[in-house]
């Protein structure tokens, strides 16, 4: 595995817009979410509650408030990885690696090991992010209250896997990466107009969506505040193991998901002429 590793590190290291995309993914990252986390103004639009925003930035909220930032970056991951395995059908990569005995199912076993360490420095920069803003803004800092939700920054990592995965099946798919990108970018616009018809006769069934399953593993933290701050006051029989248990089925749906996108793109490597 190491050395599958290796050969995907050989054919990226060199390649200037892999460098430049995850430069300015981190970049942009580390911008929106220092900016979103020093900014100070009570909100009284966007939720019920009131308060100031940098509550959401307070021990437990400030896990699921970089996890939800952390979606849109999720999605230029995703579009990094077209990128990367348009980048070898143009070079015929794969090909070559047949050539020299790679089998088929190494090369899908080195495009996962990519796709699972790619991911990793965001998913670290999330971890800092939220532990400094955390023991800066919190008063009364406990154990528990560090890491309460602290399991939606691994929600954000499998949310990044996730979409790679999908980006990684449309472009073994289509070949092109102009073409990937686009439908790739144009499934999420169809699948979010689609589900608006779907959510009008069977609201339920939205969360069975790719995109909107693998979404909803990191929720706007305006519904992790009211439902840890406020709901158990206001909804005094509500469960606690119903709330695991919609827990474990929010990271069920995914992994489902990411395992069909794997199982297809190596259909479409052990079938197709690379």
């Amino acid at each position: 595995m190491i050395q599958l590793l290796k050969i995907e590190w050989h054919k990226i290291k060199s390649y200037a817009v892999f460098w430049v995309i995850t430069g300015i993914i981190l970049v942009l990252f580390l911008a929106v979410a220092i900016g979103a986390a020093t900014a100070n103004f009570k909100i009284n639009v966007f939720y019920s509650a009131g308060f100031d925003t940098q509550k959401f930035f307070q021990f437990p909220f400030v896990w699921s408030s970089f996890a939800y930032l952390g979606i849109f970056f999720s999605h230029l991951l995703a579009l990094l990885m077209i990128i990367l395995i348009g980048n070898e059908f143009n070079y015929r990569m794969m090909r070559q690696q047949l050539v020299f005995g790679t089998e088929r199912s190494q090369i899908l076993l080195s495009k996962i090991l990519l796709i699972l360490f790619l991911p990793i420095l965001m998913f670290i920069l999330m971890i800092i992010l939220s532990l400094t803003f955390g023991l800066i803004y919190t008063d009364n800092i406990s154990f528990n209250k560090i890491l309460g939700s602290s399991f939606f920054a691994l929600n954000s990592y499998i949310q990044m896997v996730a979409f790679m995965s999908l980006g990684m099946l449309i472009s073994l798919f289509l070949r092109s990466t102009g073409l990937s990108i686009i439908v790739y970018l144009g499934y999420i616009f169809f699948e979010a107009i689609f589900r608006l018809f779907v959510r009008a006769k069977l609201e339920d069934a939205v969360f069975f969506f790719p995109v909107k399953s693998i979404s909803s593993l990191t929720p706007r933290p305006s519904i992790n505040t009211a439902m840890n701050d406020m709901m158990k006051q206001q909804m005094n029989g509500f469960n606690d193991a119903t709330m695991h248990f919609n827990e474990i089925i929010t990271l069920i749906i995914p992994l489902v998901y990411v395992g069909i996108f794997l199982y297809l793109s190596y259909m479409i490597i052990k079938k197709r002429d690379l």
